[in-house]
């Protein structure tokens, strides 16, 4: 589905002649890239459109998946703090297909959240996910925090 993002305002400053945007979720400066863009503008649309809690919410989440350490870009937690929502933001030039959606699969084979978000600025890909069967059903809008999946 298309996505488009509200205007924000946001903080900017420069450090060695990189441009750096402030994340308020990691309540630090970090250089501002294609993909962090994106993931800038996701999590604040979804901390001030959609209502998410930043407190259950963690960027750069670190995991191990066969034996390598990787990051998910974002992960969203439910009240019991288990994984709810994978998030995986692209640069807008990358286009969302099976292998951006797999990249985003594999980390929920560690987390097992019931959602899977990935985005690119302008396309919006969301899923519920049956962990126990990995069947996904792909959605045309934002699940209320914390929704129950309906398997």
């Amino acid at each position: 589905m298309q996505i488009e993002f509200p205007s924000y305002e946001f903080q900017w400053r420069e450090s060695a002649g990189v441009r750096m945007i402030r994340d308020p979720l990691r309540r630090r400066y970090v250089a501002i890239t294609p993909e962090e863009w994106v993931r800038q503008h996701l999590l604040r649309y979804m901390l001030e459109t959609c209502g998410y809690p930043a407190s259950r919410m963690s960027v750069e989440k670190k995991l191990t998946l066969n034996g390598m350490t990787r990051r998910a870009d974002a992960v969203v937690y439910d009240r019991e703090v288990h994984p709810w929502m994978v998030l995986e933001c692209k640069a807008p030039e990358i286009a969302l297909n099976q292998a951006v959606l797999d990249q985003a699969a594999g980390y929920n084979t560690v987390l097992k959240a019931p959602y899977l978000a990935v985005c690119n600025g302008t396309e919006l890909l969301l899923a519920q996910v049956d962990v126990l069967n990995g069947q996904r059903r792909f959605l045309q809008h934002w699940p209320n925090w914390p929704e129950a999946p309906s398997w």
